[in-house]
């Protein structure tokens, strides 16, 4: 844990976005720098404002209707936009798109990551690729909290790793106290974990060592999974 993952996107519909094409072969200019995402009267609005102005003759690059596509001049972008606008009528689940523009601050969980939104994208702790949620819960709560999931009663441990990589330039791989996805078959204290199960001495790990706020996430997971499972005689008489 303690690596920044993508956790939960924000999702817009009947939006898109656009970038002027011919950065990308400018080394001067970096990357190409897209619009924010946009319902596509503003998008449309946003291109109009070029015509007549310099810039109205360069490439235009969008991203919509589950595609990108390249025009050589803002007049014939603005065109395809408006082909695009009337075919995606038909097909309205293929203007879905990250909502580049939605911002959020509620820091729900304490950690100043969780629940907070840039630019449509929300992290949280984990492996930087496996979200702590994927991670830890089964292990911290699931097979714990309910027996339809680990009907033998099975004991169940957690052990988190903190992510403290080595320097680039002693190991690229992030050493021996990494706890990076994949990297992490290099952790030492992982690998002499795993040599005391094998040779049956299992006594230090029987216990939970956690550095992250699964805790708290994972009992807001089961309370929530509780009213699923196991509804109350009020809902099931409702439901029936």
């Amino acid at each position: 844990v303690g690596q920044v993952t993508e956790r939960a996107y924000r999702y817009g519909f009947g939006q898109a976005r656009w970038a002027f094409a011919d950065v990308e072969f400018l080394p001067e200019a970096g990357l190409l720098h897209w619009s924010s995402t946009k319902p596509l009267k503003a998008l449309l609005a946003d291109l109009e404002a070029y015509l007549g102005s310099a810039a109205a003759a360069r490439p235009v690059k969008l991203d919509a209707f589950s595609k990108s596509s390249i025009y050589p001049n803002i007049s014939l972008a603005m065109d395809g936009l408006k082909r695009l606008i009337k075919e995606g009528d038909q097909h309205p689940e293929k203007w879905m798109r990250i909502n580049t523009g939605f911002q959020s601050k509620d820091d729900v969980w304490g950690n100043g990551m969780d629940g907070e939104y840039i630019n449509g994208v929300a992290h949280t702790s984990g492996d930087s690729t496996v979200p702590l949620i994927s991670l830890g819960y089964m292990c911290k709560n699931g097979w714990r909290d309910f027996k339809e999931f680990n009907p033998s009663g099975m004991q169940v441990w957690t052990k988190e790793f903190e992510h403290a990589p080595s320097s680039m330039l002693t190991d690229p791989r992030g050493g021996p106290n990494t706890a990076k996805h994949v990297e992490i078959i290099g952790n030492t204290v992982l690998i002499a974990d795993v040599l005391r199960i094998v040779a049956g001495d299992t006594g230090d790990l029987e216990q939970d060592r956690v550095f992250s706020n699964i805790t708290k996430i994972g009992k807001a997971v089961t309370k929530r999974l509780r009213k699923v499972l196991r509804p109350t005689k009020k809902q099931k008489g409702s439901a029936a």
